[in-house]
């Protein structure tokens, strides 16, 4: 793992009290190996679902509301009773089970699977998050810690303002990090792409420039 001094604003702060780029963490390979099958058969297998999910007559409003209902649900109970991974993570010895592996997997794989069909039905245009989540995943771990220690603070003050103002609060701190902190670090990841574009727009705009002169 390698060591770099605090990032901004906050890294993974290590036990030894160095700090770890979150872009060179050795336990996320099975998440990268994820990414990857999902990039080339994330769409094909997307389409697959939907066509044997309309052939049973499931493709319609109210089963995308219980599909949301469902993947909330799978993901709020993997998070109160088996998290962190213990498989996807690392593959710690300590308390490991075998059934841990269809669980893992399974919920991990199930539960974003049914939001993205639930919200298919959503007449909103996501695209702006959707597009930009390459940023807001990879950057995520440099904030994390910095507001894991924060948050319980910031909701202490907001106490006498009542459950409902601290439960929005939360809710708009993860909205507003992907609706700006993320889609900035996302088009900064792809900064060299984007130069690429440009220039390579600008030169075939002066090579017309400059057929349009010869034959003038």
């Amino acid at each position: 793992m390698t060591r770099v001094p605090q990032v901004i604003p906050h890294g993974d702060f290590q036990e030894d009290g160095s700090y770890a780029c979150p872009f060179m963490y050795n336990w996320i390979q099975c998440y990268v190996l994820f990414y990857v099958i999902a990039f080339h058969y994330g769409r094909p297998g997307m389409k697959f679902i939907v066509d044997h999910i309309s052939l049973i007559g499931c493709n319609s409003a109210s089963w995308a509301i219980a599909a949301v209902a469902a993947s909330c649900l799978m993901g709020a109970a993997q998070a109160a009773y088996h998290y962190p991974n213990v498989v996807m993570e690392g593959l710690r010895s300590e308390g490991f089970q075998w059934w841990y592996v269809p669980l893992e997997f399974g919920v991990n794989t199930l539960q974003p699977l049914l939001l993205a069909l639930g919200f298919a039905w959503l007449p909103l245009d996501l695209s702006w998050w959707g597009n930009t989540t390459l940023g807001t995943y990879s950057f995520h771990f440099y904030f994390y810690m910095y507001m894991k220690n924060q948050i319980p603070g910031w909701l202490t003050t907001l106490q006498p303002a009542g459950g409902l103002v601290q439960l929005l609060f939360v809710l708009s701190l993860p909205v507003l990090f992907m609706t700006f902190i993320g889609p900035f670090f996302h088009h900064l990841l792809l900064s060299p792409m984007h130069v690429y574009r440009f220039v390579l727009m600008c030169n075939q705009r002066r090579q017309r420039r400059l057929r349009a002169a010869q034959c003038s």
